[in-house]
């Protein structure tokens, strides 16, 4: 999947999934706790589908490096 992909599924389940539809796919019941995650998925999802591809794949690039090249330390 691609950066893009990713982004474009990310908006597309911002939009169209509600709370109930949130608890139908997680199998979490309802209750504050599974609200606060609702909402917590949504304030994320807003959060990425607002950086340009090009941003978000140079944020995770230098992050993969980092982590690839602490690992073979």
């Amino acid at each position: 999947m691609t950066t893009q992909d990713f982004l474009t599924a990310l908006s597309s389940a911002y939009w169209e999934i509600d709370y109930y539809k949130f608890l139908e796919m997680t199998g979490f019941v309802n209750s504050q706790y599974s609200l606060e995650k609702f909402k917590l998925f949504q304030q994320s999802a807003k959060g990425l589908i607002q950086f340009d591809v090009q941003t978000l794949e140079s944020l995770i690039n230098t992050e993969t490096k980092k982590t690839a090249e602490a690992a073979s330390v």
